[in-house]
C-alpha cells in the first residue's frame, strides 16, 4: 500500500467518479485562469486497497482540466499552468480536511446566501491561520480560490462577520444582494454623519472666531 502511494501522476481518465457526485458541473469558465496561473486547488482522490483511484473533492475541476485539454495529474503540483496537480485524501491535515469539507460546499447547490458567506470565512479564515507564519493571506486569494472575484469575497466576508454578531438586520435580508445594501447604506450613514460634524464643527469655529474678532475691536 505504502509504495502505491508513491505513484507521482495519474491519468485523469483513471479517476473513478461516483455517481453521487451531482451532475450539473455549472459554468467551469471560472476556471479558464488554470492556463495562466495553474490550478491553486489539487484534485483530492483516494487509493484503494485494489489499486482504484477514487475522486474525493474536485469534480468541476476534473471537468474544466479536460475541457481545456489537460490529461494527467501530478501529485503534490500547485500553481503550475504545465502539471495540474493532485494530493492523496490520506495526506491531508485536519486543518486541509476541513478547508476541503467547506470548499466542496460552497461548490455544490442548494446553498443559500448565509451558508455560502459563513463558509467562505471559513476558508479564508483557515487559509490566514495557515499562512500567518509564511506571508499573509489576502482576500483576492480567497476569492481566486473559490472561483470568484476579490469584491465578492470580500462582500461575503464582512456580510459573514455580521452574521456571526448576531445582526438582526442583516440575518432577515432576503439575500446577499439586500444584506450588502445594508452594510454600504451603513457605512454611507457613518460618512454623512461625519460629514456634518465637521461642517458643525467648522460653523461653530468660524462663529468662535468672529467673536474673537469683535472683541478685539
Amino acid at each position: 500500500m505504502s509504495a502505491q502511494l508513491t505513484l507521482d501522476s495519474i491519468p485523469l481518465d483513471a479517476i473513478i467518479i461516483e455517481d453521487r457526485l451531482r451532475k450539473d458541473l455549472g459554468d467551469l469558465s471560472m476556471f479558464d485562469s488554470i492556463r495562466e496561473v495553474g490550478l491553486l486547488q489539487p484534485v483530492v482522490v483516494h487509493l484503494e486497497q485494489d489499486g482504484k483511484i477514487r475522486l474525493i473533492a474536485g469534480g468541476r475541476r476534473c471537468a474544466a482540466l479536460r475541457e481545456l485539454g489537460y490529461d494527467m495529474l501530478y501529485h503534490g503540483s500547485t500553481a503550475d499552468p504545465l502539471r495540474p496537480g493532485f494530493v492523496f485524501a490520506q495526506e491531508l491535515s485536519e486543518d486541509i480536511r476541513l478547508e476541503l469539507e467547506v470548499t466542496e460546499n460552497v461548490a455544490r447547490h442548494p446553498m443559500n446566501w448565509k451558508e455560502i458567506c459563513l463558509s467562505i470565512f471559513r476558508i479564508h479564515e483557515l487559509r490566514c491561520r495557515t499562512h500567518k507564519d509564511g506571508g499573509n493571506w489576502v482576500i483576492a486569494q480567497t476569492g481566486a480560490l473559490l472561483g470568484v472575484s476579490r469584491a465578492s469575497a470580500n462582500n461575503a466576508l464582512r456580510v459573514a462577520k455580521a452574521l456571526l454578531n448576531d445582526d438582526k438586520e442583516i440575518h432577515s435580508a432576503a439575500n446577499l444582494s439586500d444584506a450588502v445594501k445594508i452594510l454600504l447604506r451603513r457605512v454611507q450613514i457613518l460618512a454623512e454623519r461625519k460629514q456634518q460634524t465637521f461642517r458643525d464643527n467648522a460653523r461653530e469655529q468660524r462663529k468662535l472666531e468672529k467673536l474673537v474678532v469683535v472683541k478685539a475691536t
